[in-house]
């Protein structure tokens, strides 16, 4: 019964030095966020010294590319710089998901089925 008691006050313990580093970690992680945020300036000269998300976000400790892509969307006001980057493509992907040319091809194949629709109902009125 002791034996029990003691693992089970060693749970309840272990329970609140979780909730006490959970709370830590929120800490940090606003720190880092704050700290990137003054340091707004620096990242950007980095990333325009090395024109690649990846290795921005490892260097200024951001949790994600997808993180550092928009905080540097954010920080140039928009996202034309970050077209420049060596992996901005691969990132696009996985940000937006479809390429760029599937997307055009796309619009182009309901183009034409739009056409070929809007045809196939005037030829039909033509004809009745």
């Amino acid at each position: 019964m002791a034996e029990i008691q003691s693992l089970e006050n060693e749970i309840i313990s272990l329970k609140e030095e979780i909730v006490k580093l959970k709370k830590e970690k929120e800490i940090l992680k606003e720190s880092i966020a704050k700290m990137q945020d003054d340091q707004g300036l620096k990242i950007c000269e980095y990333y325009n010294s090395c024109k690649n998300i990846s290795k921005t976000a490892h260097k200024f400790y951001f949790s994600t590319n997808e993180d550092c892509y928009w905080a540097l969307v954010e920080y140039f006001g928009c996202s034309d710089p970050l077209q420049r980057a060596h992996d901005y493509e691969e990132l696009r992907k996985e940000l937006f998901g479809s390429d760029e040319d599937e997307d055009i091809d796309k619009e182009e194949e309901d183009e034409e089925q739009y056409s070929e629709t809007v045809e196939g109902i005037l030829e039909n009125i033509e004809n009745n």
